[in-house]
């Protein structure tokens, strides 16, 4: 516990066991194993914290570790399973050829023979030009849409899917082979990533049915596919094209003011309205667009027109595509709510009565405004590198190494008064609200990690200064901590306030956080100085 070690060696084992965490995580993540080898670790290491030398104990505390590991196992492990570093899968074979897929328990596509196009067909029906050329398919996943590109004679195929299991069995199942056509060209990254890295333009862009089940690690509500949805993606995609090349997206939409808001994100950057093919039995929505009239032959009655209740485009600042206006959705509040409250009592059984938290109100908005800014670093190196697993593991890491290596730095250097760390740390907070995440796009990648990592992580690392000099000479520690971690806990309630502002302006309440910090630590002092 904390009240045995000095407070910032107990404070560097747990970032040390943090890193440890992440770094085990996405190993296992990226062998593809499944919870019963997680669960393993994770019971042998609670099982040598829990352990006194009392046997009786010890015995019940290790069958029901093995109970536990046991359900894992049978929950699992079988045939027809795999674990990806985002999904669980399992698949069934059809007798038609190719397989069912389930991604976490819900049936996501089937693979089908080139004989029954529906609806992979709709778009080529409506090219005008004999072949589709040079194709690029963000989503490639079955390969229905691959094996369709190809049998219209694309000239080429750049096939683009995230799940590196997924595009596996794909390609072990389908019963038209495509991936193994010379034509195609397979790539495991984000789509939006793919884009910004490459200077190639394609007579096609298709975005085949994008819809992950999947939040980038619990970040607020951004999924792997946000950043494909918006303005800036849009923006990209007509940039990738040739003079008279197409984009088309499909998908299963049971919203029609969600198809609407995608119509209009293409009007806005196309130089006229998309074609759109709303199949309402099977809620299927088929959008097309281009600069060129000519290579679309879109029937009358397909015409996209805006309504006065269109709901607008979403930008990279605020990428929620399924959130129809601007605001939080009370399932977010009462989850958070009930988190902050077990959070609340679980501090409290720890540290004791919470009448201590009066004089760590400073470490509590310090744990507030560091949760906003991890949350912000996440989100912003999914825009600017991918919503990849590895992406998301590096950007914790990273923070983590930042933070420690400002601990192990206050141990060994003599740091500036606090008043002088704040205002680097409010200087460096502005440099990010000057320099915008989306800027970076248009550099190298080299250049780009360079520069989102100053911005990501100088306001971290001069932060933990600031705690790590504060939490140095700290008598109760223990409390300490805790009211760090509510003030945490709270920063996770905060950062849905994304939802109505975006993330760039989580920077004005991560400011507010840490001048409400300052201004407690001033009092504290004034009132111990008063004590003596």
């Amino acid at each position: 516990s904390f009240s045995k070690l000095k407070p910032l060696d107990a404070y560097r084992w747990d970032l040390v066991g943090s890193i440890a965490g992440v770094a085990f995580f996405s190993v296992l993540s990226f062998a593809g194993l499944p919870p019963i080898f997680w669960s393993l670790i994770a019971g042998v290491i609670l099982l040598a914290l829990v352990h006194d030398g009392n046997l009786k104990k010890f015995f019940l505390q290790l069958v029901a570790v093995a109970l536990f590991v046991v359900f894992l196992a049978v929950e699992s492990i079988g045939p027809n399973k795999a674990w990806s570093p985002y999904y669980a899968l399992s698949w069934e074979d059809q007798s038609s050829g190719g397989v069912v897929m389930k991604i976490n328990d819900v049936a996501t596509w089937g693979q089908a023979d080139i004989n029954d196009e529906s609806p992979y067909g709709f778009i080529y029906d409506m090219y005008t030009k004999e072949s589709p050329g040079e194709v690029l398919i963000i989503g490639a996943g079955s390969g229905n849409d691959v094996a369709v590109a190809l049998n219209r004679g694309a000239l080429s195929v750049d096939a683009v899917e995230i799940d590196p299991k997924l595009l596996e069995i794909a390609e072990k199942y389908h019963p038209n082979d495509p991936y193994s056509d010379p034509r195609v060209q397979t790539h495991v990254d984000d789509g939006r990533a793919f884009l910004e890295s490459s200077s190639k333009k394609w007579d096609m862009i298709l975005l085949a049915l994008p819809d992950s089940l999947t939040v980038v690690l619990g970040q607020g509500s951004v999924r792997l596919e946000s950043y494909l949805f918006t303005e800036e993606a849009v923006e990209s995609y007509r940039e990738h094209l040739k003079p008279d090349g197409v984009f088309a997206m499909y998908n299963f939409m049971r919203e029609s003011w969600l198809v609407d808001r995608y119509a209009a994100t293409l009007a806005e950057e196309f130089s006229q309205s998309p074609c759109v093919i709303d199949a309402e039995a099977r809620f299927l929505s088929v959008l097309v667009a281009t600069d060129t009239p000519s290579s679309l032959d879109c029937p009358n009655e397909s015409s996209w027109f805006a309504s006065l209740d269109t709901p607008s485009p979403v930008s990279d600042d605020q990428p929620f595509p399924y959130l129809r206006d601007a605001h939080i959705p009370g399932f977010y509040l009462l989850t958070t709510l009930l988190i902050l409250l077990v959070s609340a009592f679980s501090v409290r059984a720890a540290a004791g009565s919470l009448s201590g938290f009066r004089r760590h109100y400073d470490v509590f908005f310090m744990g507030l405004a560091f949760l906003l800014l991890e949350t912000k670093n996440v989100v912003q190196f999914a825009l600017l590198f991918g919503t990849t697993w590895f992406v998301n593991a590096l950007v914790f890491i990273s923070v983590l190494f930042s933070v420690l290596f400002a601990v192990e730095l206050s141990q060994r250097v003599k740091l500036p008064k606090p008043k002088i760390l704040y205002c680097f740390l409010a200087l460096s907070l502005a440099a990010n609200w000057v320099i915008p995440a989306d800027s970076l796009l248009s550099l190298s990648p080299i250049m780009r990690l360079f520069f989102a990592g100053v911005l990501a992580f100088l306001p971290i690392f001069i932060a933990n200064l600031i705690f790590a000099e504060r939490f140095r000479g700290e008598k109760d520690s223990t409390v300490a901590f805790g009211a760090n971690v509510l003030g945490a806990v709270l920063g996770g309630l905060l950062e849905y306030t994304a939802l109505l502002v975006g993330y760039r302006s989580l920077l004005f309440v991560v400011a507010a956080a840490y001048t409400l910090a300052f201004l407690s630590d001033v009092r504290r002092k004034s009132y111990n100085e008063l004590k003596l």
